[in-house]
């Protein structure tokens, strides 16, 4: 029973970051042209 709510948690963790990071590479691009 254990594992199951901690299937979803982590799932839910994993799809978290994923836009984050994109979002940062966004910016990056943004600021590296600005450069």
């Amino acid at each position: 029973m254990a594992d199951h709510p901690l299937r979803p948690a982590r799932d839910r963790r994993l799809g978290e970051p994923l836009p984050h990071q994109l979002a940062n590479l966004t910016q990056a691009h943004q600021i590296a042209k600005g450069l």
